[in-house]
């Protein structure tokens, strides 16, 4: 691999890029190209063409600092949330196989090197294992440090005209795959809660099973017509949020949480998920 390149040259990389903030709720072990990359422009007037700037180059991009939040509304010690749902914390050998069948076999590993074709074709040894340390992690209201290490692929984003951009590339991380496991089972809980009893909206329609796009766009359809046919004008807004899932606040997500009915042993171990 080549130490370093002249302007306008390109390389391969394999920097490092740790960090990238208390807000995220993975610690990013490195960063890995999959192409060789340009020399990058992340400011005006400066080229980034080593190896260690273009990864806090694009570091940046992938990881800026969060906001400011206004949490005052939430800052009050007595703040009295509802009665919260009720919840079998029992993890029973079905959830473990429920998520182990959910994991693509032929996606790369992340950082503890098992892939997933190994976890699922061994799932009737491993399983048990799995089953205790999954329980053990909701009990004890905590998610291990080490499955929060991830390996960050960096790709291109298609048909992008200027690849010198460090805003043309997007990230992908490659996960832990113990803790997939985990993530996968708290997530099914947290959504049969919310299924069952009724804790969002109607209308909202995302990451919930049952409800797509187009479902979502028949009824924005439906809306219309019946104003057309009332002769009202029909007004909608949409938004973009940009970095809506990185820039979430966490104590902003768990008073949510709480406000929604979760169970608190739910939201204390995401309070340990989100935290370094």
């Amino acid at each position: 691999m080549p130490k370093g390149s002249q302007s306008g040259q390109t390389e391969s990389m394999e920097g490092v890029c740790r960090g990238g903030g208390q807000h995220n709720n993975m610690a990013i072990k490195k960063v890995y190209l999959n192409a060789t990359i340009t020399a990058l422009h992340p400011h005006p007037g400066r080229r980034q063409g080593c190896i260690q700037p273009k990864a806090e180059a694009l570091q940046r991009i992938f990881f800026p600092p969060p906001p400011a939040a206004d949490l005052t509304d939430i800052s009050n010690p007595a703040t009295q949330y509802p009665r919260e749902v009720s919840v079998s914390t029992q993890i029973t050998m079905q959830q473990i196989e429920r998520a182990i069948n959910k994991l693509a076999p032929n996606k790369a590993p992340g950082p503890d090197d098992i892939s997933n074709a190994v976890l699922k074709r061994n799932a009737h040894l491993l399983m048990p294992y799995i089953q205790k340390i999954a329980q053990a992690s909701l009990d004890i209201n905590h998610f291990p440090a080490p499955f929060k290490n991830t390996i960050t692929i960096v790709l291109r984003k298609p048909s992008k005209p200027d690849y010198t951009k460090p805003s043309s590339y997007r990230p992908i991380a490659l996960e832990n795959t113990i803790g997939k496991v985990i993530e996968s089972i708290i997530t099914d809980m947290i959504v049969y809660l919310t299924e069952e009893h009724s804790l969002l909206p109607l209308h909202h329609f995302g990451g919930r099973p049952c409800r797509t796009t187009e479902d979502a766009m028949i009824i924005l359809l439906e809306n219309i017509y019946r104003a057309w046919k009332q002769g009202d004008v029909y007004t909608a807004i949409f938004m973009d949020v940009a970095g809506a899932f990185n820039n979430v606040h966490h104590e902003r997500l768990l008073h949510n949480m709480r406000t929604r009915r979760l169970p608190g042993i739910i939201i204390k171990w995401v309070a340990s998920f989100l935290n370094h």
